[in-house]
């Protein structure tokens, strides 16, 4: 039999599901109300009364203390969050004492069985163990970033179970469960299944289906979409999501779904609205309708007579800032260009070709340039940078523009990055970044001119073929960054985990592994075009089984940046702190997969003609 009060709704009804196969439930409204002479094979669950913004149990009577603790050495079970036992009488009861103060969660991850936990704006409360216990879970932060491979700088218990084992006392709101904001959901379940175990021998399926049936997963996979169905899920994910402002494009559209809380990011993104806008403009041009194109030239045209490229030829990053990178700068370049090659009007092809100008204006006579600025004009004093990231969109849209200088351009910085590859400068995330942007522009080059680039094109293959799981996921690599401190990837740092990253990663190796496959016969004799094939096919089946299916038209034809592949759905550290695990990024994820799938067995592509 079970004894609750407090806690959520939807945490009653997963207990009244779970108690429909034994004894039944009684539901309380205050710790006070519950019953303190019963048999031992009850279990009482005291919770805070969450539905009520309450984040604590407040210490109660020494007459319930003294009845709870007869009830406990008669053998009944006692499951607990957050109680406030803020003197050593009441510490006996649940082994443990509140330090002082709240605390919330942002950058920090429940611990279980060796998984990282994850719990948006969950809380918890920092205590000191009085008595000796077994801790089944603890709270740590930041797991995973940069040289904190594993445990972070504070470590706190998160789920306790007292000597005796007829107390679980938890220090987080672990029963505030909710399927979008707790992640990975299947190994939520399972503590769960570990809790209910532990308290009332509750077999596992038992626990499995209540917990499906309370906390449905409307996040599912879509697991054997056509490319051509995963494109037009795409389109209505732009659509339907909240991103556009207006129906038609016009008014422009938004950047992403957020990590944090799903909700919309209210920025204007330049290359996410361009890239946008250069897949509705595909699709309008390849399935023949004139509203798609529209929509494209809409948003495309939002950016232009806004100011989004400024007088000397560079897009603005975002709408109201003046810093410019040169990877944006070059994604920038791809998508207008390919609004160009779809409706062939003039005001794309300018575009595209003052920004061909300023990009050559930009680079140093090292052939390099300094990956971004900010002002009105490039600094003198700026520092070269020779890591693939800031080049690999730039090379590919200058060698698309058959112009000698731009070609030129392209093949030398090539060259020099070439010279100490893959010895460059650092970057944030992981080493995936800098070796997917490196075979973008080789195989862009292998593609466009003359030159060889087989032997290194093979060597790139080798790296990512080590690094691509079975399901056909490319997972991430240890960090390696000293020094380095800005922002981390989403994976474990130690690489010990199976995370694929679908926006710096993934998604670029995809397009540039299509590239690979368009390659004329004699550009292809040296390379290892069977690995080309094998990996761009298993790649091509993974996104197209992980987009997601759901009721929520935040997530429907949406793929988030990080996928576990063990675990098979959804999750990784959100340790990005802007385009973190779960965002839906529109132009780098819900544009370059896209558009891939799109010219599946065409010539043309986004990055070729």
């Amino acid at each position: 039999m079970f004894h609750i009060c407090g806690g959520t709704r939807a945490f009653r009804t997963f207990i009244e599901f779970v108690a429909a196969k034994g004894e039944g439930v009684t539901f309380y409204t205050k710790p006070s109300e519950l019953p303190h002479s019963l048999g031992p094979e009850h279990v009482y669950i005291i919770l805070p009364d969450y539905e009520q913004g309450d984040k604590v149990i407040p210490e109660q009577s020494l007459e319930w203390l003294e009845a709870m603790l007869s009830l406990r050495r008669s053998g009944s079970h006692f499951y607990i969050e957050n109680y406030m036992a803020q003197d050593y009488l009441h510490g006996s009861f649940t082994s443990v004492r509140p330090m002082g103060r709240e605390r919330y969660f942002y950058q920090e991850y429940i611990e279980w069985e060796g998984h990282p936990l994850q719990s948006r704006d969950g809380f918890y409360l920092p205590t000191a163990m009085r008595f000796p216990n077994n801790e089944i879970a603890a709270v740590s932060d930041c797991i995973g970033t940069h040289n904190i491979f594993r445990q972070g700088n504070y470590h706190y218990p998160a789920l306790l179970r007292t000597p005796d084992a007829n107390v679980l006392s938890a220090l987080t709101d672990l029963s505030a469960f909710n399927p979008l904001f707790r992640k990975p959901y299947r190994l939520w379940m399972s503590l769960w299944k570990r809790i209910l175990n532990e308290l009332a021998n509750i077999p596992d399926a038992v626990v499995e289906e209540a917990f499906l049936k309370a906390f449905p997963n409307i996040e599912q996979l879509s697991n054997g979409n056509t490319s051509e169905q995963a494109v037009k899920k795409a389109l209505k994910w732009h659509l339907e999501s909240g991103l556009f402002i207006s129906d038609d494009g016009s008014k422009g559209m938004f950047e992403m779904i957020r990590s944090n809380d799903l909700g919309v990011r209210a920025n204007l993104r330049t290359d996410a609205t361009l890239l946008t806008g250069a897949l509705f403009a595909s699709a309008g041009q390849i399935w023949q309708q004139e509203k798609l194109t529209r929509i494209g030239c809409n948003l495309a045209d939002f950016i232009l007579n806004r100011g989004g490229q400024r007088p000397d030829g560079f897009f603005k990053w975002f709408d109201h800032t003046n810093t410019i990178w040169a990877s944006d700068s070059g994604r920038d370049g791809l998508a207008i260009w390919q609004l160009y090659k779809c409706t062939g009007l003039e005001r794309y092809h300018e575009s595209a070709m003052k920004l061909a100008n300023a990009l050559l204006c930009w680079l140093a006579k090292d052939g390099l340039c300094c990956g971004s600025f900010k002002g009105d004009a490039i600094p003198p004093e700026a520092m070269s940078i020779n890591n693939p990231v800031y080049y690999g969109e730039m090379v590919a849209f200058l060698l698309q523009l058959h112009n000698d200088e731009c070609t030129s351009a392209a093949l030398k910085i090539i060259e020099r990055i070439a010279e100490t590859f893959p010895q460059v400068s650092p970057f944030g995330f992981s080493d995936n970044f800098t070796w997917c942007r490196w075979l973008l522009m080789l195989s862009s080059a292998q593609f466009y001119t003359n030159k060889d680039f087989s032997h290194k094109i093979n060597q790139v293959l080798d790296f990512f073929e080590a690094l691509q799981e079975d399901c056909g996921g490319i997972r991430e690599t240890a960090i390696r960054l000293e020094g380095h401190s800005v922002e981390a990837g989403i994976a474990v740092g130690d690489g010990s985990d199976a995370i694929a990253d679908l926006l710096y990663c993934n998604n670029y190796v995809l397009c540039s592994l299509s590239i690979l496959l368009r390659l004329k016969k004699e550009r292809q004799s040296l390379i290892k075009m069977p690995k080309v094939e094998a990996m761009y096919n298993k790649l091509r089946d993974f996104m197209l089984n992980i987009q997601i299916s759901s009721t929520d038209p935040r997530l429907d034809g949406g793929w988030m940046r990080a996928f576990d592949m063990r675990l098979k759905e959804y999750h990784g550290l959100n340790k990005d702190m802007d385009w973190g695990s779960y965002c839906i990024m529109a132009g780098w994820v819900m544009g370059l997969i896209p558009l891939v799938l799109l010219y599946e067995g065409q010539q043309s592509s986004l990055f070729t003609e």
